[in-house]
């Protein structure tokens, strides 16, 4: 990966390789070993079963950070990847089975997904960066790379601004740093209620469409069916409460300009929501920056192209670890 700051690297897939992507289901509790806090000897080779870790909240009735559930793999350097709105930490499957090798890949859910309680919290990223914060201290990790994907993004650039000495370096995949204007805070306002009547329907019907690319539309059925799966499982009350943390979020610009660590910006070439001008104006927001342009991925390019995307975060790991 270049590192130079603003070059764009530019990742193809192989030739005759259409199917990228088509990670098998990422089968929820099943094989996964159930422990109170993440035991970090419970690395595992690239391909091998993924360690796992549920750490349940005990006082869900009161405010403050949720433990989160959590799955991890591999040995190395701490990377932690916040997923994005409204899936889980299942998304990364091809990340914990593709970096495995190279880093300890930590990839929780979200307060309110997956495993993860949604507490009684008002909407806010900065609980969600709590929460990542807690998971940190419970496994006795000082300082990690932290990085996300759409709204795993945000929560990253949250938790930048609140707890910048946890962190080595940045991953910042199809994301913004801007925040809402009032058009897309009052349809995150629509989106939340219309999930709260009538379940996945609405989110299904209105967003799909927009996560995934063009090629993966055209090329990629299983992925379109794991996303909407994904979709599909989310409870009601923890997209509600997602997409009102979003839309108050506040711009985080300044945050980028004050970071001094290195910081990877990844963008799928056919991401109509956060397009490749987002990730561009990061780049050139933050000291240290490098982008990542993935051919043929849209909004969820981890998803869409993991090996690609695993090829990008892992040279950046390379070159923070030392």
């Amino acid at each position: 990966m270049p590192s130079v700051r603003g070059v764009v690297g530019r990742l193809r897939p192989p030739v005759g390789r259409t199917r990228a992507g088509l990670n098998g289901g990422d089968g929820g509790w099943l094989g996964f070993r159930v422990v109170d806090q993440i035991d970090q000897s419970q690395g595992v080779a690239a391909g091998a079963s993924e360690a796992s870790v549920n750490t349940v909240q005990s006082n869900i009735d009161q405010p403050g950070p949720v433990r989160l559930f959590s799955r991890s793999a591999g040995d190395g350097f701490p990377v932690v990847l916040l997923h994005a709105f409204p899936l889980s930490s299942a998304m990364w499957l091809g990340q914990r089975e593709g970096l495995a090798g190279t880093c300890r890949v930590i990839t929780p859910d979200l307060r309110g997904f997956g495993g993860s309680a949604l507490g009684v919290d008002e909407p806010s990223l900065d609980a969600m960066a709590a929460d990542v914060l807690a998971l940190l201290d419970a496994a006795g990790i000082e300082r990690a790379i932290v990085g996300g994907l759409s709204m795993g993004g945000y929560v990253t650039m949250a938790f930048c601004r609140r707890y910048p000495d946890r962190v080595a370096g940045v991953v910042l995949a199809d994301t913004r740093a801007g925040a809402d204007d009032e058009a897309v805070r009052q349809g995150r306002e629509r989106l939340a209620q219309a999930v709260l009547a009538d379940g996945a329907v609405p989110l299904v019907r209105d967003l799909l469409p927009k996560l995934v690319g063009s090629t993966t539309k055209e090329r990629r059925a299983l992925v379109v069916g794991r996303v909407r799966g994904l979709m599909q499982a989310a409870p009601p009350g923890a997209v509600a409460w997602a997409a009102r943390a979003m839309a108050g979020r506040s711009d985080s610009v300044e945050t980028l300009r004050a970071l001094r660590v290195p910081v990877l910006v990844i963008v799928g070439e056919e991401d109509e929501i956060t397009p490749v001008g987002e990730a561009h104006a990061m780049v050139d927001a933050v000291a240290d920056g490098r982008l990542a342009l993935i051919e043929k991925a849209g909004h969820l390019s981890a998803v869409e192209q993991p090996e690609l995307f695993n090829q990008a975060v892992e040279g950046f790991v390379k070159q923070v670890a030392g």
